[in-house]
Formats: C-alpha cells, sequence, structure tokens
C-alpha cells in the first residue's frame, strides 16, 4: 500500500500547476533547427548551392494520373502520349511529382512545401471494418491459472 504524505501531494500539486501553467508557452514556441551544410547527394533528395545557401530538394512521393479525364484538355492525346514516350515515361499516366524544399542557412533549416491547394483528389483510404463486417469468434472457455 502507497502511503502518501502531505508533502509529496504538495509538491505534485505544484509540479501539476506549473506544467499547466508552462504549456502554453511551450506550444507556441517557434522550433529551432539548425544543421551543417552536408554537401552530398542520396537517392530521394538533391542538394545545390546558392550562395552560402544549401538547398535540399525531398521528394515526397510520385501522383500517376490517368489520361481518364485528359489532363491537358489542349494536346491531343497522341501528342501526350508521344511526349510521354520521349521521355521514357510511361504512356498511360502522366507522372505528377510531389517536392519539399528544405533551406540549408547554416544556422537556420526553412521547410518550404506548397501543397496542392486542394487540386488533387484525396486517395481512397482503406476501408475500415465496422461492426458489420467484423464476425465474431468463437471462444472456447478456458479455466484461468490465477488463484
Amino acid at each position: 500500500m502507497t502511503v502518501l504524505a502531505r508533502r509529496s501531494m504538495l509538491t505534485g500539486a505544484a509540479i501539476a500547476a506549473a506544467a499547466t501553467t508552462l504549456t502554453p508557452f511551450a506550444q507556441n514556441a517557434p522550433a529551432r533547427a539548425s544543421a551543417p551544410v552536408a554537401g552530398k547527394q542520396a537517392p530521394g533528395f538533391y542538394r545545390y548551392k546558392v550562395g552560402d545557401y544549401e538547398i535540399t530538394i525531398v521528394n515526397d512521393g510520385v501522383w500517376l494520373r490517368s489520361l481518364d479525364p485528359l489532363p491537358t484538355p489542349n494536346i491531343p492525346v497522341a501528342d501526350l502520349q508521344k511526349a510521354l514516350a520521349d521521355s521514357f515515361l510511361p504512356t498511360t499516366a502522366v507522372p505528377y511529382p510531389f517536392n519539399l524544399t528544405i533551406i540549408n542557412t547554416g544556422t537556420k533549416l526553412i521547410a518550404i512545401d506548397v501543397g496542392t491547394g486542394g487540386r488533387f483528389p484525396v486517395p481512397p483510404r482503406p476501408r475500415e471494418p465496422t461492426s458489420t463486417t467484423l464476425k465474431p469468434q468463437a471462444s472456447t472457455p478456458r479455466k484461468s491459472t490465477l488463484s
């Protein structure tokens, strides 16, 4: 059995009050980040220098948009497919890459994510099980080993 002394309870209450009071300051504080210039390339990102700044482009994936409906209404499908084939890309979909830009000033890291502005449809999520899709499992009663 745990015995709580009055001093322990007062200390705990003071810590809880301080945590509650200081939480808004911690939530509104900007994240501080800095990193040395890496200067190395690796798969999934591309780095280059602009003056003293190091710019890193991070590949965040590619959306392959089908040709139906046509993403380029002013270009015939045959011309679009030829341009895709000439670029060694699949001719059944147009790739839209998503990239994130990181600027390293040496003392700050700045992340720029322009997003899609809601122009691309959200891919459908896998269907989550519901009470109607879950089937009850047969259970076998077991004897408890606890005394």
